[in-house]
């Protein structure tokens, strides 16, 4: 206890410039993820919000996708969390868990520039494996009345 009380004393002079240093950089994200969204899907040139190869794919197959990839990082960084616990970090956990957290963050920063595109180009629903599904049942229904 002395130890951590000791640790906690000399590092506790930092504590008020790293609050104020993570509210800076949080307005900062804030304000960069307002002007990737906004800017998601506008080409040069273009007067139209336009869907790339990406866009194309359908949404809830890419969140299914999506889903585990993160799902399948986060046990990773799990067991790596844990093993840090167990021995202290060391520095293949350190870059572990920073590959680990990069990979969540590109996944959910890809989906939310996704579904901006596609609430611009409004093919939110109607590109998604759902509405294909219904959309071949009923052509099928209709060509089953025609016959």
């Amino acid at each position: 206890f002395y130890i951590g009380q000791q640790e906690y004393s000399e590092y506790a002079s930092y504590l008020p410039a790293l609050a104020l240093l993570a509210l800076a950089l949080d307005a900062l994200f804030a304000m960069l993820l307002v002007f990737l969204l906004r800017s998601a899907g506008w080409r040069k040139g273009s007067e139209q919000p336009v869907r790339g190869g990406f866009d194309r794919i359908p949404l809830d197959g890419l969140l299914f996708c999506v889903f585990w990839l993160v799902m399948l990082m986060l046990a990773g960084g799990d067991s790596m969390t844990y093993a840090a616990n167990l021995n202290g970090l060391t520095n293949d956990l350190v870059v572990g868990l920073a590959f680990m957290s990069c990979g969540v963050a590109l996944c959910l920063l890809s989906c939310l520039v996704t579904i901006a595109v596609r609430v611009k180009t409004h093919t939110v629903l109607s590109c998604t494996l759902v509405a294909a599904c219904c959309r071949l049942v009923v052509r099928a229904a209709r060509a089953m009345a025609r016959s």
